[in-house]
C-alpha cells in the first residue's frame, strides 16, 4: 500500500500525533498509537470508521446478545469484534464498553456463565490491559470461556488469554500475534527538500519528540523502545498467567507471529477446535458443575443463584431479574439493526482483505 504523508499543525500534547492519510478507502494511520494488532488489517479504513460511528449513534446497542437461557443455564454472550480501542473509535464497541458488559455479567446472579465471542485483529494497547483484567476477575467468579470466530490477534488474544478455556471455530482460524509495536515517520528529509524547517520550542529534552519535520534521533528511539518493551512485558506476563504457561515459554511465543488454529492448539494458545454450539454446551456443563447439580432438573428457585455456594435473597434476585429483563428488551428492540450492521462490518473487512 502506498502512503501519502502530510504535515499538519500539531496542537496536541503529544507531538507524535502526525497522521498519514491516503486516498479513497485506504488506510489512515495514526502513528502515535501503541498497537497490539495484526498490521495486515487496516485499523482505520474509512469504511470501518463509518461503521463504528453509525454503531455509536445508536444508544440501544450493547456488546452482547440477549441472554441464552437454555436448560435453565443463563449464558451471556459478549462480542469482541473489530479493531479494539478504548472508546470504540474503530469498532462497534470500545474496550471500556466491553469491560462494563463483562463486569455486569460477572456480578449478575441471574447469569451463570459468560462466553466471549472474538473476531478481532487486536488494536490499540490503551484499555486492553484493563479489559483483560476484567475478564480475569469475571473468570474467577463464574465460568468464562472464549470462542474465536476466525481471528483473535494481538490485543484480542491478550483479552482471550484470561478466559478459562479458548476454542476456535475452524482449522483456518488465526490466533496469536503476541507483540507490540509503534510506527513513526521521520519526515525531516522530505521537509528539508520542500524548504520547510520545523522548529520545536521545548521544556524538557524529549518534549516535542516526533514533531512532523524534525529528525527522529537514536535517543528518542531508545525512549520509545523502552515504552514498547514495558507494555510487551505486561502482555507476555498476562498470557503466561492466563494460559498457565511458563514465563520463558510465553516469551518464546511473543514474536508477533500468527498461527492457524491447529498450530495454536499445539503451542498451547487455545484448547481446541469446535463449532460454537459445542463450545456453548461445554460452557453450560462447566456452569452446572460449578453449581454442583443438574440445572435442567433443578427447580426454578435455583436459577439465578450465584456460583460458588453463596445465596442471594429473593429481593436481590427479583431486582437482578428485573434489570436483566430490561437489558434483554433493549437488545431485542434493535435485533434486525444489529444483524444488518454486523453484515456491513464484515463486508467492509472483506473489502479491506481483498486489497
Amino acid at each position: 500500500m502506498v502512503f501519502f504523508p502530510t504535515v499538519r499543525r500539531c496542537c496536541r500534547a503529544d507531538t507524535r500525533r502526525a497522521a498519514v492519510f491516503s486516498k479513497g478507502d485506504a488506510m489512515i494511520l495514526e502513528s502515535e498509537i501503541l498497537w497490539a494488532i495484526d498490521p495486515r488489517y487496516s485499523p482505520l479504513s474509512l469504511s470501518t470508521l463509518k461503521f463504528a460511528a453509525a454503531r455509536r449513534r445508536d444508544p440501544q446497542t450493547r456488546p452482547y446478545s440477549p441472554t441464552d437461557r437454555t436448560d435453565g443455564v443463563s449464558v451471556r454472550i459478549i462480542d469482541v469484534a473489530g479493531t479494539l480501542s478504548k472508546y470504540g473509535n474503530y469498532a462497534p464497541w470500545g474496550t471500556l464498553q466491553i469491560g462494563e458488559a463483562v463486569r455486569e455479567a460477572a456480578h449478575d446472579p441471574a447469569i451463570h456463565a459468560i462466553m466471549l465471542r472474538i473476531d478481532s485483529p487486536g488494536g490499540a494497547t490503551a484499555g486492553t490491559s484493563t479489559l483483560a483484567d476484567e475478564v480475569k476477575a469475571a473468570a474467577a467468579r463464574k465460568p468464562l470461556h472464549a470462542f474465536v470466530e476466525d481471528l483473535a490477534a494481538s490485543a484480542a488474544y491478550w483479552v482471550a488469554s484470561q478466559a478459562g478455556r479458548i476454542t476456535a471455530n475452524s482449522g483456518t482460524a488465526e490466533v496469536g500475534g503476541i507483540g507490540t509495536f509503534m510506527a513513526l515517520y521521520d519526515t525531516s528529509v522530505k521537509a528539508k527538500s520542500d524548504g520547510v524547517k520545523a522548529v520545536v520550542i521545548r521544556a524538557g529534552a524529549f518534549k516535542g519528540a516526533g514533531f512532523p519535520g524534525t529528525e527522529i534521533t537514536k535517543d528518542q528511539l531508545a525512549v520509545w523502545q523502552k515504552l514498547v518493551d514495558g507494555i510487551q512485558t505486561s502482555f507476555t506476563q498476562a498470557v503466561a498467567r492466563g494460559r498457565k504457561m511458563r514465563p520463558d515459554r510465553a516469551v518464546a511465543l511473543a514474536d508477533g507471529r500468527m498461527h492457524i488454529a491447529a498450530d495454536a492448539q499445539r503451542l498451547g494458545l487455545i484448547d481446541g477446535i469446535e463449532p460454537f454450539d459445542t463450545a456453548i454446551r461445554t460452557l453450560r456443563d462447566a456452569a452446572r458443575k460449578r453449581l454442583g447439580g443438574r440445572m435442567d432438573a433443578a427447580p426454578a428457585a435455583n436459577v439465578g443463584q450465584p456460583l460458588g455456594g453463596a445465596r442471594f435473597t429473593a429481593e436481590q434476585i427479583a431486582r437482578a431479574e428485573k434489570m436483566r429483563a430490561a437489558a434483554d428488551q433493549l437488545t431485542q428492540l434493535d435485533d434486525r439493526a444489529r444483524v444488518a450492521q454486523k453484515v456491513a462490518f464484515y463486508r467492509a473487512r472483506a473489502v479491506e482483505r481483498g486489497r
